[in-house]
């Protein structure tokens, strides 16, 4: 036995580079060498990591089958469609914020250049102007019909052209 070579330490560099010495550092040949001729039993460690190496070499993985594969497909394609899907509902939901921001600020600026002379109170004009507004694009609404205008005195869109009872025209 060498100074350097224990028998933990040949046990263990035979565990970690296996039963060929080719494979294990160019530092530590010589003293394993030297350990194997010095004593007998360090050849049956080394036959015994041997077999381990071979036994690992040959062990092959199996390829993935067929159904295997097919699934893989299937979720990918699945997963493509959802992400299709989450894209068009958040556009669609931009799309709805942005027209619902502008019928706001549409609303709002209509209410501020209102006369408040025409109309009991200036939410009232503001409602009364843009449901208008909406009329006008084809939307009849009666702001009476929706409790608005309740006791406003303010006329509708329908009745705009005609003067209220007890006004003079």
């Amino acid at each position: 036995m060498t100074p350097d070579m224990t028998p933990e330490r040949f046990k263990a560099l035979a565990g970690a580079y296996g039963g060929d010495l080719r494979r294990w550092p160019a530092a530590e040949r010589g003293a394993a060498q030297q350990h194997l001729s010095l004593r007998p039993g360090g050849r049956e460690e080394l036959d015994a990591e041997l077999a381990l190496d071979q036994a690992l070499a040959g062990w092959r993985v199996p390829g993935p089958g067929a159904a295997l594969a097919a699934s893989i497909m299937a979720g990918a394609a699945d997963r493509h469609h959802r992400l299709r899907r989450l894209r068009l509902w958040w556009s669609g939901l931009g799309a709805a914020g942005a027209l619902a921001g502008g019928l706001a600020a549409g609303a709002l600026a209509v209410s501020l250049c209102a006369s408040p002379d025409d109309a009991a109170s200036d939410l009232d004009a503001g409602l009364n102007t843009g449901l208008y507004g909406l009329y006008v694009l084809g939307l009849p609404l009666d702001p009476r019909a929706a409790g608005l205008a309740a006791g406003s005195g303010q006329a509708g869109p329908a009745e705009a052209a005609a003067p209220a009872p007890g006004r003079a025209p």
